[in-house]
């Protein structure tokens, strides 16, 4: 029982906040993979089969549950017919198309492990990622041919566009020394019955993802995820009200090669509950015309998706009366930017926030909650607010690094063990990194990113709480705050800022706007302006790009 009387779930006698949550029930034999966990639940079920589970929200392309399957262990088939075994490993070089949930799921099916990649990457940023997860296929397009085989010559190739192998080169029964390429349609035309059955080899604790982190703030790392990791991510979203999800039509903008759009459409393909619409790249226009052509009652995205929402004048072109909730994790939300949002939309319901990481299989915290906050723990977690200084626990409303632990944590970092063992200490906590705090009903709020604190005289300032203030102001559409070198502070908050269209805010006004709300130390020194603020598919800032940019001004 928590000690705290309000509920926030903290308990003051190990400083240890439990989930508020209700209980989710966790497989626990041991020989499980991911796949047959996910079509034993709804997705498995005869009342299921003719569900759309996801369609293309352009072209209008979908799968039900039943054919969805019936690829999926079709291509499995293909897959142990073409050499990959378990343990392999399979990189999907792909943008959000239908045969990306597909492959996923299939190579999980028969043991292989998924290593996914921005299609945007260059030769050499493939080749590095290939050099340390050491793939034996990569399914690509047209597009990701040539930067294939720039990285890896005589890596095989599956072809989504049948139509292009042989403009391409030979197919993988050629002895030649050149690219070898299998058309996708022959794994989904193989014997789905002829899958080998080795279910009782794949163990919930065996790899099963390979995804590689943002590098925002250092190095990419090969974060390993495994089949238990999943079953318990996707435990939590099952967690939901089958009354509650049934019928929906959830558009979800995450790509599918990061964490976020890899849970929601590859594994919440097989949920069997709501439908889920990808788009192969983010357009506001294609955003609304795929809830108006669908009747989508839910959006899935970052921040910035959101923000387009409000300010963009495009919306009142369409018919958006279906949408009832909007969904936002990668970032936290202000609370004015969420007002703003419901009230420019009246019949939203719900706007929900979640916070997750890579490493947490995008299992943090998220539900309903007070607007700002990052929802309550998820079930199968637990969490410590670590003091910086004495590592010392804290309880509610005090701020200090966020630290978990629970079955969706990842097993660590591919070949990198130092790295493993900075993050995730001896008794199983990860260190996230992230500066935060629960308030007395066991809301999290997230406050920044520990290694993007400005240390200004010695205080720290958090530019995510600037950037929400600079938010606030109607002739500011989009911002970031990062440190600026300065010989006597330190450093000193320098503000990017992109001005709303026919406005000429000044740097002197955009200044005068934050130091009239803010304590000295946090105001903001420097301001520059641009057209646009450089942020990574997930729609987190590139702050690396903007500090860059600072030093040469």
């Amino acid at each position: 029982m928590a000690d705290d009387s309000q509920g926030s779930g903290y308990r003051e006698c190990d400083g240890i906040y439990s989930s508020l949550a209700s209980p989710v029930a966790m497989p626990l034999h041991p020989h499980l993979d991911f796949v047959s966990y996910m079509f034993s639940q709804r997705f498995g079920r005869p009342e299921s089969a003719s569900n759309v589970a996801i369609l293309d929200g352009k072209s209008g392309q979908s799968l039900t549950c039943s054919q969805l399957r019936r690829s999926i262990e079709a291509v499995a088939t293909g897959l142990h017919e073409s050499g990959i075994c378990q343990g392999d490993v399979v990189m999907i070089l792909l943008p959000n198309t239908l045969e990306f949930p597909v492959m996923f799921n299939a190579a999980l099916r028969i043991g292989a492990v998924v290593t996914t990649m921005n299609p945007q990457n260059t030769p050499a940023e493939i080749a590095r990622q290939m050099l340390d997860s050491r793939p034996k296929m990569v399914l690509t397009n047209r597009a990701g041919v040539d930067k294939v085989r720039a990285a890896s010559p005589d890596l095989p190739i599956v072809l989504v566009d049948e139509e292009e192998r042989e403009e391409h080169g030979r197919t993988l029964n050629s002895d030649e020394k050149k690219p070898q390429f299998i058309p996708f349609s022959r794994f989904l035309a193989s014997d789905p019955d002829q899958r080998p059955r080795n279910r009782c080899l794949i163990r919930q604790s065996d790899p099963a993802a390979l995804l590689y982190s943002s590098g925002t703030t250092g190095l990419s790392k090969g974060v390993v995820i495994s089949h238990g990791n999943l079953i318990a991510a996707m435990a939590v979203q099952n967690q939901v009200p089958e009354e509650m999800d049934r019928g929906d039509t959830n558009v979800v903008l995450f790509p599918m090669y990061h964490i976020g759009g890899l849970m929601w459409l590859c594994c919440g393909a097989i949920m069997g509950g709501p439908t889920f619409v990808l788009l192969q790249r983010y357009g506001l226009a294609d955003l609304l015309r795929a809830v108006e052509r669908h009747g989508a009652n839910k959006i899935t995205s970052a921040p910035p998706v959101a923000l387009d929402l409000l300010h963009s004048a495009q919306t009142v072109r369409y018919d958006l009366r279906s949408l009832r909730a909007l969904i936002c994790a990668a970032a936290p939300l202000s609370k004015e930017t969420i007002q703003g949002l419901m009230i420019k939309f009246p019949h939203l319901e719900m706007f929900i926030q979640m916070y997750g990481m890579t490493e947490t299989v995008t299992v943090g915290s998220g539900g309903r909650g007070v607007m700002g906050s990052s929802g309550r723990l998820n079930a199968t977690l637990e969490a410590r607010v670590v003091d910086l200084e004495t590592r010392k626990s804290l309880p509610p409303n005090q701020r200090g690094e966020l630290w978990l632990r629970g079955s969706p944590i990842m097993q660590g970092y591919l070949n990198n063990p130092v790295a493993t063992a900075e993050a995730i200490d001896s008794d199983g906590w990860l260190h996230t990194g992230d500066l935060v705090y629960f308030d007395s009903k066991g809301y999290l709020y997230i406050v920044d990113r520990l290694k993007e604190l400005i240390k200004y005289k010695g205080y720290q300032v958090a530019p995510a709480e600037l950037e929400a203030l600079l938010l606030t102001h109607p002739a500011i559409v989009d911002c970031a705050v990062v440190p600026f070198p300065d010989e006597v502070a330190g450093e000193i908050p320098q503000a990017f800022i992109v001005r709303a269209r026919d406005n000429s805010i000044s740097s002197e006004e955009v200044m005068r706007y934050v130091a009239d709300q803010v304590a000295p130390y946090k105001r903001i020194r420097r301001v520059s302006f641009l057209d646009k603020i450089p942020k990574s598919a997930a729609g987190k800032i590139l702050r690396n790009e903007l500090k860059k940019a600072a030093s040469k001004l």
